[in-house]
């Protein structure tokens, strides 16, 4: 808790922290692509408890570097303020944060391997989110 956070950068190497956290990154993508990883659903909500971020680096626009409980706190304010948890994909961030738990849903009623727990689809649930919003698409309500 010296930091506040638990974003970190490649160029901190303390320990070896770093690289650490550059071999969790790779292995949590190889889990979403279905590759063998060292990472399993215990140890990605293990790490999602403590706030670790697993999408970061240039590719990913500093705004959208936020944690699954951060967002899901921005998405309870959007339900709160709104009335319900139907966030627009073109709302930058949580819109693509939303979308991308509907896909991670998907995946696992499937039968397929996605980061999202059992808890956290229970959170979700509890504020209304809805899985399934093809019947919302063009203007449905």
């Amino acid at each position: 808790s010296i930091h506040g956070h638990v974003k970190v950068p490649k160029s901190y190497n303390k320990d070896g922290l770093a690289p650490w956290v550059g071999s969790t990154r790779n292995q949590y993508r190889l889990f979403l692509e279905g590759k063998s990883s060292t990472l399993n659903e215990e140890k990605i909500q293990k790490l999602n408890q403590v706030g670790f971020v697993f999408l970061a680096g240039k590719r990913i626009d500093p705004k959208e570097r936020k944690t699954w409980e951060e967002r899901f706190q921005e998405l309870r304010e959007f339900s709160q303020e709104h009335g319900h948890a139907r966030v627009p994909q073109s709302k930058p961030g949580l819109g693509t944060w939303v979308s991308q738990q509907r896909k991670y849903h998907k995946r696992i009623k499937s039968g397929q391997r996605a980061p999202l727990t059992a808890e956290q689809i229970l959170r979700l649930q509890d504020i209304g989110f809805v899985f399934d919003a093809t019947q919302y698409r063009n203007g449905g309500s």
